[in-house]
């Protein structure tokens, strides 16, 4: 079974590398590298825990932010420690820098789903319209990772199991936090 997930594996991720054309390839690094930007998503979490309204909000995030880095960064990746596809493969031509850390689990995956499902959680009927966006973005980062070859699709699927596990554990920590304190 193994080996037949390694081999699918091996097809899809050259399967994404004929779809390249110059137009989808400038969208998919704009979205994968906003998303290495982890400014951006603490100066997020800073903002809502200085607004007096949201600063549960930005409280969960930070957990969000210690709990996903801890799982997939610091834990499973060195577990796993699986090759990127270009460093196995001699089709694959990087569009992007080559990342650094290990394939399994995507971080870009865990971490971007972990966050629509916090923010959809919290901001589902106050603002629908900017969920759907972060839904459209976190997807949209998803798949940029395989068009742009430096994830398996299975290490994809461990990153969204990744970030789904994060996003519950976060929010029962809130939720159990919230009922203590009432």
């Amino acid at each position: 079974m193994l080996e037949y997930i390694l081999q699918l594996d091996k097809f899809l991720i050259l399967k994404f590398g004929e779809l390249h054309n110059s137009y989808i390839d400038v969208i998919m690094i704009i979205l994968t590298k906003l998303w290495d930007y982890w400014f951006l998503w603490i100066c997020l979490t800073i903002f809502l825990i200085f607004l007096r309204r949201y600063r549960h909000v930005g409280f969960i995030l930070m957990a969000w932010l210690v709990i996903d880095i801890i799982l997939w960064e610091w834990i499973l990746k060195h577990i796993f420690y699986r090759d990127r596809p270009f460093q196995e493969l001699s089709d694959i031509v990087l569009l992007i820098p080559e990342p650094i850390t290990s394939s399994f689990p995507s971080g870009h995956s865990s971490a971007s789903l972990c966050f629509a499902i916090i923010y959809t959680y919290y901001f589902w009927k106050k603002s629908t319209f900017l969920v759907i966006y972060i839904w459209i973005f976190a997807i949209g980062v998803t798949i940029s990772r395989l068009y742009l070859q430096v994830h398996y699709p299975s290490d994809i699927v461990g990153g969204i199991f990744v970030g789904i596990i994060s996003a519950i554990i976060v929010i029962l920590i809130s939720n159990y936090r919230s009922r203590l304190f009432l």
